[in-house]
């Protein structure tokens, strides 16, 4: 078992939450999850995993991501399908993996092609004092 399997397993008992923190119930798929992460990252293999709603993936891939990050001193990427999903991780869930290590984790949140910042757009949404992508949650 490498260090991070390790770690990770420390974090997810199989008996309670991630970190032992009290809110968080135990997740024996999110457990496993986040083992299987684990173990694709130190063994630098690819990993696809399917899981349905309630399992906790957000966590289970974002603790093994920030761990390896640290220790490996290489970023991590994360690729969502959706903003509603980059604003759940930002907002929600990568503060929480922070509490859970004892320390933030910092991250950028990056838009898609569509979401650029253009002169032509942000002199156009200035002058009708809109905003630029449509809305303000976008």
């Amino acid at each position: 078992m490498g260090l991070l399997v390790s770690r990770i397993d420390e974090l997810f008992p199989a008996d309670a939450g991630p970190g032992g923190i009290p809110d968080l119930e135990a997740r024996p798929q999110q457990r496993a999850m986040a083992l299987e992460v684990s173990r694709a990252l130190e063994d630098a293999e690819h990993l696809l995993i399917e899981a349905p709603t309630g399992v906790g993936k957000s966590l289970a891939y974002l603790l093994p991501a920030a761990i390896y990050a640290r220790t490996a001193g290489r970023p991590v990427f994360v690729s969502t399908n959706t903003r509603t999903l980059q604003e759940q991780l930002r907002t929600n869930d990568l503060p929480l993996a922070g509490a859970i290590l004892g320390r933030p984790i910092a991250a950028a949140v990056l838009k898609g092609r569509r979401n650029y910042l253009c002169t032509t757009r942000l002199r156009s949404a200035l002058a009708v004092g809109g905003h630029l992508f449509g809305s303000a949650a976008g």
